[in-house]
């Protein structure tokens, strides 16, 4: 506000002393004319000078307050908010393992840390339709489960169960979610399955986790009885601590 004051108060004297120039005593003394010039010329200089002070001045205090130029932020003025996105919040992904895929679901640790992983919904049958369940000895237990073997390095180890002469199925796996229970249905089968809790696995960054539902392959002739499953299961894996 100085420096403008300065600059007005400048240009009112300059004014002054041209107009004492011209006017004063024009007819009289050369010297009283000169003089009255002068004076205010004088008083001209000065306050221009103030308002060049004053003007640099602010332009100092504003640069040494980290602004980027010579002006300030009026009282009215907001400044823009900067945005902040934390780094701490938990990688979540869902995936989704079919009940008729023998090869199972592949999935890859993004970052080292401590995994959650739980059952969300869904459940698989090993028959492909009610009826086909009907006629054999699981029409009383039900024909839906939920149970999803885990292999931490991705290779399925298959092994041949003791009531079984040809069919081999997954086994010693490294964890499992889900229930191993048969239910009636696909209903019942996930939500015993949502009453369990969830694991945790430690992983490295680019470890591989293999997922797969149970049922049974013959190596000899490579039928695979995963062929005649309907259903799926989705899981829930989450990065709770790096």
């Amino acid at each position: 506000m100085l420096e403008a004051t300065s600059f007005a108060i400048a240009v009112i004297t300059l004014l002054v002393a041209i107009a004492a120039f011209v006017f004063v005593d024009p007819q009289g003394n050369r010297g009283v004319r000169y003089g009255f010039a002068v004076f205010f010329l004088f008083l001209t200089l000065i306050f221009a000078c103030v308002g060049v002070f004053a003007l640099v001045g602010n332009g100092v205090e504003a640069r040494e307050d980290g602004s980027p130029s010579m002006t300030r932020l009026s009282s009215t003025e907001e400044p823009v908010p900067q945005t902040s996105i934390s780094a701490t919040e938990p990688l979540t992904e869902l995936i989704i393992v079919v009940g008729n895929d023998s090869d199972g679901t592949i999935w890859i640790a993004s970052k080292t840390g401590t995994y959650s992983i739980k059952f969300v919904n869904g459940a698989y049958n090993g028959w492909r339709t009610d009826a086909d369940c009907n006629e054999t000895d699981h029409s009383e237990q039900g024909c839906w489960k939920t149970k999803i073997l885990i292999y931490q390095n991705c290779e399925i180890n298959w092994i041949l169960p003791p009531w079984s002469t040809e069919m081999v199925e997954p086994g010693d796996a490294d964890y499992f979610v889900g229930d191993d229970a048969w239910q009636q249905t696909q209903e019942d089968a996930s939500i015993v399955a949502q009453s369990r809790d969830p694991i945790l696995i430690e992983l490295e960054e680019g470890d591989c986790l293999r997922f797969i539902a149970v049922d049974g392959i013959d190596p000899e002739t490579s039928y695979s009885a995963y062929s005649d499953n309907r259903g799926q299961v989705e899981l829930e894996i989450k990065l709770t601590s790096p």
